[in-house]
């Protein structure tokens, strides 16, 4: 008899955590003050679709760390991403990634979708009369009408823009001026006084996860930790694929590390030579004979075949894991 009486209240409270969840999984859970009952309005997050890959999702007071699976994305999410990469597939059938060192916010508007890009790279695919819009410090940029458009919007340095298409044509408003300039696959924009023009890094044709054998070429990384960070392309850049070559057997000295400038990670050669940095997206290398540092599009290495370019399908976005073998001596 006495088990007969807890049954309703256990099952009240299996209800209830069954609930809970449900609305943690939409994005919609909001806790203050230490308490655990979810908002009640919480429940009624926009849903915008799924969000899979390497990275960090911040959506209703929650921050979800990501590691390839896939996750309910709610409207006003906001993607942060290190070394990895995240790709939201969005339920009109567009979608949107953010590569490595990047943040930016997603909502979904009753026009379509709004993304407002922080920093770093951007790429977008909007099927045929979907709506969508992008925004950076630097610029405002609206789809509209029947056409397929495919392309990459990177907020960089110091406010620095640039619009890329690889189909189809986007208009971009500079604010401040209202001036507009149509990005095409042959004419990109590039928004910023001053600032270098950025170089595009050769895009791997992907490493399959675990593999340790770079592209030709190619020459390893490390963070000032002594960790891998990926390579340097033999075309120059830098490609994200953290883990993807041993570590160094010990840190990299202090006298050797450079003042950063806040948010930027200093990358170094296997002998323990300084590099450049990472930051907002970009790698700012310190080629040899040359005063000034070159800005290079930051690229994720993924899966051999997976997310190699824009338009690809949809897929788990992962990147290569460190194998067991020993450290690398300076």
């Amino acid at each position: 008899m006495e088990n007969k009486g807890r049954l309703p209240g256990l099952l009240h409270r299996r209800k209830a955590f069954r609930n809970w969840t449900a609305i943690a999984l939409a994005g919609g859970l909001g806790l203050s003050g230490g308490a655990t009952a979810p908002r009640v309005e919480a429940a009624q997050a926009v849903p915008l679709g799924q969000v899979r890959g390497v990275g960090t999702l911040v959506q209703n007071g929650l921050r979800v760390p990501l590691d390839g699976g896939a996750f309910p994305a709610a409207s006003g999410a906001r993607l942060e991403t290190q070394g990895g990469a995240l790709r939201v597939n969005l339920l009109d059938g567009s979608w949107v990634q953010l590569g490595p060192y990047g943040a930016a916010t997603l909502e979904k508007t009753p026009s379509g979708l709004l993304a407002t890009v922080a920093s770093g790279l951007l790429r977008f695919h909007l099927p045929s009369g979907v709506h969508a819009s992008f925004q950076t410090e630097r610029m405002h940029a609206v789809s509209e009408g029947a056409q397929v458009r495919d392309g990459e919007i990177l907020a960089g340095p110091l406010g620095s823009t640039s619009v890329f298409m690889t189909q189809g044509s986007l208009p971009v408003e500079e604010l401040g001026t209202h001036r507009v300039s149509v990005a095409t696959v042959a004419s990109p924009v590039d928004l910023g006084a001053g600032a270098a023009k950025i170089r595009r890094t050769p895009h791997p044709a992907g490493l399959a996860e675990g593999d340790a054998e770079l592209p030709a070429g190619a020459k390893p990384v490390f963070g000032a930790d002594g960790r891998s960070l990926g390579y340097i392309p033999k075309g120059g850049g830098f490609v994200s694929s953290p883990g993807v070559v041993p570590p160094l057997s010990h840190p990299i000295a202090e006298s050797k590390i450079p003042s950063m400038l806040p948010g930027a990670t200093p990358v170094f050669d296997k002998h323990g030579n300084y590099l450049g940095f990472v930051k907002s997206g970009v790698f700012n290398a310190k080629l040899e004979n040359d005063p000034d540092f070159t800005p290079f599009i930051v690229v994720g290495a993924v899966v051999a075949g997976v997310g190699a370019g824009v338009g690809s399908a949809a897929a788990v976005i992962r990147q290569p894991s460190a194998p067991p073998v020993t450290p690398t001596s300076p």
